[in-house]
């Protein structure tokens, strides 16, 4: 039995259902993968405020638990590659890592947003139909199929893949934050308001009075528009949140500062930047020359302007 993070965090803090884990875990050779461990630690230290390290290897060698590779230093490289945009470089990391253990749903899963973010959707489908197929009740690979049903603007399904991560696991935080972005693409601009509402900056009275007086002076873009500015205007989240700022302006229609702030994360090598540069997900900076000069910069495929 190959445990993953929210099995051992499960066990490990005692979480409903933990019991029936482990009389599972005792009729099986139990293992865990490299990078499985190097997660399941901050995971742990973060709940726990400790350093969980030790913790942690007092229960793995309790439980007689093999740490074994599984291709997951592959796959751990390939998403760092992914990140600093060596493109060849992730992809050729994937695909090991596959390849070492093709039933490896969360790898698959990640390939399939890789190979999405560059623009190779027919493929990423391959990958993300096997990794569904593989296990369909991983939140995180839920997730990651409405990421790419969003990036195709196949909204409403995307909405469905969304809600269906988030009757595995409610509060899972990736589901909750980017149904906003699925209902805003759909026309739901009620609902994608409250979504903002709830789980982008849950409480903070001033974001929620600004999305309230834009909602009333014009609608969704006024709210939109109001709420960027005030979140431009407070540094302590301006300066670590441009991809927001990004697209929160972009909602609101104002391409001259969506852009700035795409700049912003382009030089602070924001993670996420990559996939908000697709030419499926920005149609509406297609005739901006500096739309194409970041999507240049950060080597995405180009196209005649």
């Amino acid at each position: 039995m190959i445990l993953d993070t929210s099995a051992i965090t499960a066990i490990v803090m005692r979480e409903p259902g933990y019991e029936v884990l482990l009389e599972r875990m005792g009729n099986s050779n139990l293992a865990v993968g490299t990078a499985t461990l190097t997660e399941t630690a901050i995971v742990l230290s973060a709940r726990l405020k400790i350093d969980a390290r030790p913790l942690l290897s007092r229960f793995l060698s309790e439980a007689s638990i093999t740490i074994v590779p599984f291709g997951e230093s592959h796959y751990a490289a390939a998403v760092v590659r992914h990140w600093e945009w060596d493109w060849e470089g992730a992809e050729a990391a994937f695909r090991k890592a596959i390849e070492i253990n093709p039933n490896y749903a969360r790898a698959r899963a990640w390939y399939a947003y890789h190979l999405s973010a560059i623009e190779r959707p027919d493929e990423a489908r391959v990958q993300m139909d096997r990794a569904l197929a593989l296990d369909p009740y991983r939140p995180g690979v839920r997730t990651f199929n409405a990421g790419l049903l969003c990036d195709v603007r196949q909204y409403a399904e995307c909405i469905e893949e969304y809600k269906a991560a988030l009757r595995i696991e409610p509060d899972y935080p990736m589901a909750q934050m980017n149904l906003a972005w699925a209902y805003q693409g759909n026309g739901n601009y009620d609902e994608a308001l409250e979504q903002v509402r709830q789980w982008w900056f849950p409480g903070d009275q001033e974001l929620d009075e600004a999305l309230d007086r834009g909602y009333a002076e014009g609608g969704f873009r006024s709210a939109m528009l109001r709420y960027a500015e005030t979140l431009a205007a407070r540094p302590e989240l301006a300066e670590r949140l441009p991809i927001a700022l990004a697209i929160t302006f972009a909602w609101a229609g104002d391409k001259d500062r969506t852009l700035d702030w795409f700049e912003v994360a382009y030089q602070a090598h924001a993670p996420n930047l990559v996939g908000n540069l697709m030419l499926t997900v920005r149609p509406e900076l297609h005739d901006e020359p500096r739309f194409h000069d970041l999507r240049r910069r950060v080597g995405l495929p180009q196209t005649p302007q």
